[in-house]
């Protein structure tokens, strides 16, 4: 048959394809993984502002900074719950 000397080529081929979409799968998997990251990111940053706010104001003054409220500091309930 005129494919057999061709078998190899096909094989090669065959497992660079494989190679090659597992290699694009995992980019992708990387860039969803990092955009959550970011998500996660911009929101702690934006429900934690107005604590960052005043510890840039008041970390050099002579008095002890106070903690984040309480709220912040609980466990997420949710978490625990096995939800």
């Amino acid at each position: 048959m005129w494919t057999e000397p061709l078998q190899p080529a096909f094989s090669v081929a065959a497992a660079l394809g494989v190679l090659i979409a597992g290699g694009f799968a995992a980019l992708f998997g990387l860039r969803a993984k990092h955009r959550l990251q970011q998500e996660k990111t911009a929101f702690y940053l934006d429900k934690h502002l107005s604590y960052f706010s005043y510890l840039s104001m008041h970390i050099d003054g002579k008095e002890p900074l106070l903690p984040p409220p309480a709220s912040w500091r609980q466990p997420n309930s949710r978490r625990f719950r096995g939800s």
